[in-house]
């Protein structure tokens, strides 16, 4: 009997089949243990906003509801599928009316853009968020783009940055005002820093930036 007889097997692939052999095996369990079908992965949890009406762009959500895209239609950002934010605040930049509704979802069959939002193949409403609770929400919110610690709904950190996103530019938060005390509160992923107190900018030693007067931050 060949020696790799009990270390081979034919697998699947579309209309066609291929043995795969000994070490060829191994790695191939291997790739699909990194690699499950999307629906077998744990979801991405994450936040949608809605009109009063619970529609967005004229689809209507209902809070228990999966919604799946057709198998011969793939999520793409800005065209087709179910859109969502990791990071709460970052509904409020599409959804920004008093009266917009703000629901938890989970998400499978993900794709993601570089900031804020992100599109999804299959999407379920888990449940309403209280307009008090989305407007104090506390917690670290890690995204695929940016780690945000947020308190009572405000940017806030006190023992570090409060904002981190993954080119590595870093600021430190006081109740949602640019603050540190011991350094830069900003620095970005060039090097280049800024001082902050209070959501005033001054230079490296100690005076106030002299055009603070026309200053716009965001996080």
């Amino acid at each position: 009997m060949n020696r790799f007889a009990k270390l081979s097997r034919p697998i699947k692939i579309g209309l066609a089949s291929i043995t795969i052999v000994g070490s060829s095996l191994y790695g191939y369990q291997r790739w699909q243990e990194a690699n499950p079908p999307p629906e077998t992965r744990p979801p991405t949890k994450g936040y949608k906003a809605f009109n009063p009406n619970m529609t967005c762009i004229g689809f209507q959500y209902k809070v228990g509801q999966t919604y799946t895209l057709p198998k011969d239609q793939k999520p793409e950002l800005c065209s087709q599928g179910f859109h969502f934010c990791e990071y709460p605040p970052d509904c409020n930049l599409y959804y920004h009316s008093d009266d917009s509704l703000h629901a938890e979802v989970e998400a499978w069959d993900v794709l993601h853009d570089d900031n804020t939002k992100s599109v999804a193949g299959k999407l379920r409403v888990v449940r309403m968020i209280p307009k008090d609770e989305w407007q104090s929400m506390t917690g670290t919110f890690v995204t695929t783009s940016k780690t945000v610690y947020l308190k009572d709904g405000k940017l806030h950190r006190e023992d570090g940055p409060a904002y981190q996103n993954v080119a590595g530019t870093t600021k430190w938060y006081r109740h949602d005002e640019l603050h540190r005390d011991d350094g830069p509160a900003v620095e970005y992923a060039d090097g280049t820093k800024e001082w902050w107190r209070e959501g005033i900018r001054y230079t490296e030693d100690g005076k106030q930036w002299p055009w603070n007067h026309y200053l716009y931050t965001d996080y």
